[in-house]
């Protein structure tokens, strides 16, 4: 990679960190850069989520207008836009996601299966009475790890040499 599309990949994820008002976590940042050195060859990452064995995914390309756009295909299905954020999707759909709601410098990192998870507008007014919506919204969510830099020692590449154990 040149140091022209290595700045490029800094100031694209500097302007996602901008827009969504957060900074991703350095680890993160570093797997973005080297990732992009890859595309368009698909790199598959595995991580076993408990409750839901062990998935493959890839980390969502970070080019401003792309990202944003991905994040928008959630917005049924997430009440806070700016501090869940998708930032990987699985073949079939689900996402991996940063949440930002306990801390703004060190993300949760989140489990949605899409089929499962609840819309905003399928939560009726008698649901409503019974819980709150963000509780009813909650339920979208299974954790899987207190900070990214524990989730990337869960997660192993699809090629065997760079599988962490």
């Amino acid at each position: 990679m040149s140091k022209k599309e290595s700045l490029y990949n800094i100031e694209s994820i500097e302007k996602i960190e901008s827009y969504f008002g957060i900074k991703f976590p350095n680890a993160y940042k570093e797997i973005m850069i080297k990732s992009e050195q890859m595309y368009p060859e698909i790199v598959d990452y595995k991580v076993n989520i408990p409750g839901y064995g062990l998935i493959t995914f890839n980390f969502q390309r970070m080019i401003e207008e792309e990202f944003i756009n991905f994040n928008k295909l959630f917005n049924d299905r997430i009440l806070d836009k700016k501090r869940i954020i998708p930032f990987a999707s699985t073949l079939n759909g689900d996402v991996l996601l940063f949440d930002y709601l306990g801390s703004t410098n060190e993300p949760v990192i989140l489990y949605m299966e899409h089929e499962e998870a609840l819309c905003i507008e399928d939560i009726t007014p008698s649901q409503l009475k019974e819980r709150s919506l963000e509780e009813w919204m909650e339920e979208n969510f299974s954790f899987v790890s207190s900070s990214f830099e524990k989730f990337d020692n869960m997660v192993c590449h699809s090629r065997e040499k760079l599988c962490k154990k």
